[in-house]
């Protein structure tokens, strides 16, 4: 299945937790958990001087006060469910007083 940007913010929608493309506006960021996505880098099937499968590697950040098994596990199961292969790494932001688990995906 080719995952579209819409396909993909309706699906993520289904969670119905906050979500942005990206970042929140200053002073915009609502109380956890929430998900940002966004595209890192471009990964295109080019040959002969042009660009043929257009595939970009996009982040799923997942932020939540703590450790969240049944908010993760729901949006394993949506990426799977999706067909779309994924990495996930995590981490804890000290600073920011958030936990945070990425998706990394490919559409």
């Amino acid at each position: 299945m080719k995952l579209t940007y819409e396909e993909l913010t309706t699906q993520l929608n289904t969670l119905n937790i906050p979500i942005a493309y990206r970042q929140w506006g200053e002073n915009e960021a609502p109380a956890l958990p929430y998900l940002l996505f966004y595209r890192d880098e471009s990964d295109d099937f080019m040959a002969d001087n042009r660009n043929y499968w257009a595939v970009d590697h996009v982040s799923i950040e997942l932020y939540t006060e703590t450790k969240d098994f049944e908010l993760e596990t729901k949006l394993r199961e949506l990426l799977e469910s999706l067909e779309v292969p994924f990495k996930v790494f995590e981490g804890n932001l000290d600073s920011e007083q958030m936990y945070e688990v990425l998706f990394e995906i490919r559409i």
